[in-house]
C-alpha cells in the first residue's frame, strides 16, 4: 500500500488520511521453463487498489475496474518459454470507489500458476449441503473441467474431505468419462451422515481436495487438484422470529468493518485479520459485515476458523458487465464457506428505495 507512505497534506482528502493520490507502475522479470509452452497459465490478482492496466511481454493482457474485487486471466499466449519474461502492472489511484481510507496499489497477493492444459476451474468447485430428515447432509458437488487441447481426454474426478479431527475419506467419484475440447461441467452428490456442524461456538470446517485424473499412457495419472471448504449447517431467516442457526435462535450482533487498519493501511499480514475478529469476538459480536466490497480471502478463512458469521459485500450497484462480473466473483469465492450467511448486492445508496434501484437489485 505505497499510500502509506505519502505525507499528510491539509489540501488533501480527509478521508484518505490527507494523502496524495496517484499513479504507480510495478515491473517483474522472470525466467519461464521451457516446459511452459505446453502448460496453461494464470496470473491471479486478489487485489488492487485502482484502475488497474497488466501487460505480459508488451500485450495488454488485462484491466480491472475494482480495487476490492480480484480477478483471473490466461496469460499463455502472451509468455515466452525458456526466455525472460516482463510484467508491467499500471494502477492509476487519482479516482476513488468509497469516502473512507481506501489505500493504493497492488496490496493483496499476486499468483502466478502453471497447469496442465487439462485442469480444474479454480472457482468451479461447489459443494451445497442441504440437511434431511434423519440430521444426515446430502451434498450437491459440481466442478468445470478446462480442456485447452484440441482433443477429447477421457479421466475422472474425485473429491475427498477431511474433517476438523484429520480424518481424510473419499466421499466422491466420477465414473471414467470424456472432457470435450472447451468445458465440461461435472455434477454429483454424496451423503454425509453425522458431521461435525459449524457454528459459533463450534466452527467445525471440512477441508475439501479435487482431483482430477486423466488416461495415459499406462495408467490414470494425478494431474490437478483443487483445495477448498465446506461446513455443514442450516441458516433460516423468520420475519417475526429472527434468525436461525442449525435451527437455534441466534441474535446477529454484527459490526460494520472497513477493511483498512489505521496507520498501517490495507496491506496486511494475514494474522491481523485474525486479530480483529479476536477482539470483536472478545467484545460480544458475532457478525461481521465487510464494508464496502469484496473482504480478503484471509478474512473469511479466519471468520471460517473462529466462528464469525459474514455479510459478504459486493462493492459496486450496477448491472453493467463489469459490475455484474465483479458479483459472480464474489458469490463464487466465498460460496463454501461456512461463516457466509448473506450477501449484500451493494452498500447503502440512494437507489435502493426507487423503482430503479429494485429493477436492477432483480437483475
Amino acid at each position: 500500500d505505497w499510500n502509506t507512505h505519502q505525507l499528510s497534506h491539509p489540501d488533501n482528502h480527509p478521508s484518505n488520511g490527507f494523502k496524495p493520490r496517484g499513479i504507480g507502475w510495478y515491473y517483474n522479470e522472470f525466467d519461464m521453463p521451457e516446459y511452459a509452452g505446453d502448460a496453461c497459465i494464470l496470473l491471479d490478482f486478489e487485489g488492487v487498489m485502482g484502475e488497474c492496466v497488466v501487460y505480459v511481454n508488451g500485450v495488454l493482457a488485462a484491466r480491472n475496474e475494482s480495487g476490492y474485487t480480484g480477478f483471473t486471466f490466461d496469460i499463455s499466449d502472451y509468455v515466452l518459454p525458456g526466455q525472460k519474461n516482463m510484467i508491467v502492472v499500471s494502477v492509476n489511484n487519482t479516482r476513488w470507489e468509497g469516502w473512507w481510507y481506501e489505500g493504493a496499489g497492488i496490496y493483496r497477493s499476486v499468483w502466478l500458476e502453471m497447469m496442465h492444459p487439462v485442469h480444474i476451474d479454480r472457482d468451479s468447485v461447489f459443494l451445497n449441503p442441504k440437511e434431511q430428515e434423519d440430521g444426515s447432509f446430502a451434498v450437491a458437488i459440481e466442478a468445470e473441467i478446462e480442456n485447452a487441447t484440441s482433443e477429447v481426454q477421457r479421466g475422472k474426478l474425485q473429491c475427498y474431505l477431511t474433517s476438523p479431527n484429520g480424518q481424510k475419506e473419499l466421499v466422491w467419484e466420477t465414473e471414467k468419462q470424456s472432457f470435450d475440447s472447451d468445458q465440461t461441467k461435472v455434477t454429483g452428490s454424496f451423503l454425509k451422515k453425522e458431521p461435525l456442524l459449524w457454528d459459533v461456538k463450534h466452527p467445525n470446517v471440512y477441508e475439501v481436495e479435487m482431483i482430477l485424473l486423466l488416461e495415459g499412457a499406462k495408467e490414470e495419472e494425478i494431474i490437478d487438484s483443487v483445495q477448498t471448504v465446506c461446513g455443514f449447517r442450516t441458516i433460516t431467516f423468520d420475519a417475526k422470529k429472527g434468525f436461525f442457526l442449525n435451527h437455534k435462535p441466534v441474535k446477529l450482533f454484527g459490526t460494520c468493518n472497513h477493511q483498512d487498519f489505521g496507520g498501517i493501511g490495507v496491506a496486511v499480514p494475514a494474522n491481523l485479520w485474525e486479530y480483529r475478529i479476536e477482539k470483536l469476538k472478545a467484545m460480544g459480536s458475532n457478525a461481521y459485515r465487510c464494508a464496502h466490497g469484496m473482504p480478503a480471502d484471509e478474512l473469511i478463512e479466519a471468520c471460517d476458523r473462529m466462528g464469525m458469521l459474514v455479510l459478504d459485500e459486493n462493492r459496486n450497484f450496477s448491472t453493467s458487465v463489469e459490475a455484474v462480473g465483479q458479483l459472480e466473483t464474489l458469490v463464487k469465492r466465498h460460496r463454501n464457506h461456512p461463516s457466509v450467511i448473506l450477501y449484500s448486492i451493494f452498500n447503502e445508496e440512494p437507489l435502493e428505495g426507487t423503482l430503479q434501484g429494485m429493477r436492477m437489485a432483480k437483475k
